[in-house]
């Protein structure tokens, strides 16, 4: 009779070749870079919009500058599907992954930065 193996008594470190774990933590690198680019973003964005609320005359409410990407935690992503405060405007910058992938009510205007990854 052939001897079957088992990975029971194996770590996924043991399973997982030294390529893999590289790919792994090349894409955990990536997504906190990614992380790190959107709160850039919001930062910038509510910075430009505390210092002009009024455009050629137009006043403008202030806005309320939120982040969405995968790594964000479940509850700070459910804060862009909650009405912003009273006052304010909603702007959520987003990766292109989280634009393909929900849907938020009330979105008058969608902006793509163009930024491409090569």
């Amino acid at each position: 009779k052939e001897k079957k193996t088992t990975n029971d008594n194996k770590t996924p470190l043991d399973i997982i070749d030294e390529e893999e774990l590289e790919h792994l933590q090349s894409d955990i690198d990536e997504d906190e870079e990614k992380e790190q680019e959107q709160e850039e973003e919001c930062t910038i964005t509510s910075d430009l919009d505390d210092e002009d609320t009024n455009v050629k005359g137009i006043s403008f409410e202030p806005l309320y500058v939120l982040p969405i990407y995968a790594i964000l935690s479940s509850e700070k992503q459910a804060r862009v599907f909650e009405p912003p405060p009273p006052g304010t405007r909603l702007c959520v910058v987003a990766t292109n992954v989280a634009e393909t992938s929900i849907t938020i009510s009330n979105v008058k205007y969608i902006v793509d930065c163009g930024k491409v990854k090569t």
